[in-house]
C-alpha cells in the first residue's frame, strides 16, 4: 500500500511539475529611488520585457534599450530575482492546493452519495469518504493556520504593521532594487 502511495504521489508530481512554468506575478522594484510594480508573464520575472505601472518609467526610458517600445520594457537580472522566482512558485503551488482540496472535498462527497444510494450495507466506502474529507479539512486548517501563526509572529516583532482595519504591510512582499542608467545623465 505504501509503495502504490508513494508513486501515486511521484506520478501526480510529475503531471504537476511543468505547470510551474505557468506561475506568473508582480514584484515591487526600487528603479532609481522610485517604487514600481512590475508585471511578468511566465516563470522569469526578468530578462525579458515586463509591464511597468509607472507612466513616468515609460516616458523617461521610451526609445533607450530598457523601454525599446512604449508598452513593455526589459528588466535586467540580479540575484534578487531568483527570489522572486521562488514566491511566484510557492504562490502557484499553494493556489494548486486549495484547488485540489475542493476537488477532494468533491470527491468525498460523491463518494457519500455513491455509498447511500449503491451500497448502504458496505461500511467502508462510507467510512473513506468520512477519512477523505476530513483528512482535507484538517490539512487546510493546519496550512491556514501555520500562515496566521507567522503573519502574527511577524505583526508582533514589528516586521508587518496593522491597525486592524488598515491595510497590512505585505511581509512576504519581495522588493528588488534594479540598477538602471539614467539616460537624463
Amino acid at each position: 500500500m505504501m509503495k502504490k502511495t508513494i508513486f501515486l504521489i511521484f506520478f501526480l508530481g510529475l503531471l504537476i511539475f511543468p505547470a510551474i512554468s505557468m506561475a506568473d506575478g508582480t514584484y515591487s522594484a526600487k528603479i532609481l529611488n522610485q517604487e514600481y510594480t512590475i508585471t511578468y508573464d511566465g516563470l522569469v520575472p526578468c530578462g525579458k520585457n515586463v509591464g511597468v505601472n509607472g507612466s513616468n518609467f515609460k516616458d523617461k526610458f521610451a526609445g533607450t534599450d530598457v523601454c525599446p517600445q512604449p508598452d513593455s520594457c526589459e528588466m535586467p537580472c540580479t540575484f534578487c530575482h531568483l527570489f522572486v522566482m521562488i514566491d511566484a512558485v510557492i504562490d502557484f503551488i499553494v493556489g494548486l492546493v486549495f484547488i485540489i482540496a475542493a476537488l477532494m472535498i468533491v470527491l468525498s462527497g460523491a463518494m457519500f452519495v455513491v455509498a447511500y444510494l449503491f451500497s448502504p450495507d458496505n461500511p467502508s466506502l462510507i467510512g473513506t469518504a468520512k477519512k477523505t474529507a476530513s483528512s482535507v479539512a484538517i490539512g487546510l486548517i493546519i496550512c491556514l493556520g501555520a500562515w496566521v501563526f507567522v503573519n502574527t509572529f511577524f505583526i508582533f516583532i514589528g516586521v508587518a504593521e496593522t491597525d486592524f482595519g488598515a491595510s497590512i504591510k505585505d511581509w512576504s512582499q519581495i522588493n528588488c532594487d534594479i540598477l538602471v542608467a539614467d539616460p537624463d545623465t
